[in-house]
């Protein structure tokens, strides 16, 4: 039972992960641990093309750009879903996923899921803190791969396709 609504606050915590531009709209601890609401700018090719699970369901509603999210079917092939402006996108826990900006302009989505997998933690460790949206963070080089699989093991996330070197 809800017993008290509240405008969430402006985001507060906002990182460059990977390249995409990821905002907290709902921190977990705003909803007991359910879930989490981000929203996520990607540049033109940018996203999480592998695929790869996690324990979170994960929800996509794309607001700009054109999207591909990726799953595997029953034969266990790669294929793409077409996801344009107002496309909603549910990926069930631990399914074989991914995403990409498949645009020629920044793409701009609204993620949600669940709090089982504590993914804002997860952004918040392997992601830059952007503190200035006009000023964003230069990443010092490619993310170390081995450490940034390391991390993902820790949170859940397994990659069905493997990462790049």
């Amino acid at each position: 039972m809800i017993t008290e609504a509240v405008l969430a606050p402006p985001a507060t915590k906002t990182w460059l992960v990977v390249g995409d531009l990821v905002k907290v709209l709902v921190d977990r601890n705003d909803t007991n641990g359910d879930y989490v609401a981000f929203e996520t700018i990607t540049n033109p090719g940018g996203g999480m093309p592998i695929l790869h699970t996690h324990p979170s369901q994960e929800t996509f509603y794309i607001l700009e750009g054109q999207h591909e999210i990726y799953r595997q079917d029953e034969a266990g092939n790669k294929i793409a879903v077409q996801a344009s402006p107002g496309s909603v996108v549910h990926v069930p826990s631990n399914a074989p996923h991914g995403y990409a900006n498949t645009d020629s302009k920044q793409g701009k989505m609204i993620m949600i899921m669940d709090g089982v997998g504590k993914m804002d933690d997860f952004f918040a460790e392997i992601g830059i803190p952007v503190e200035d949206l006009n000023n964003l963070p230069t990443p010092d080089g490619p993310p170390d791969m081995e450490w940034l699989v390391g991390v993902c093991t820790r949170y859940g996330m397994t990659f069905v396709e493997t990462p790049l070197a």
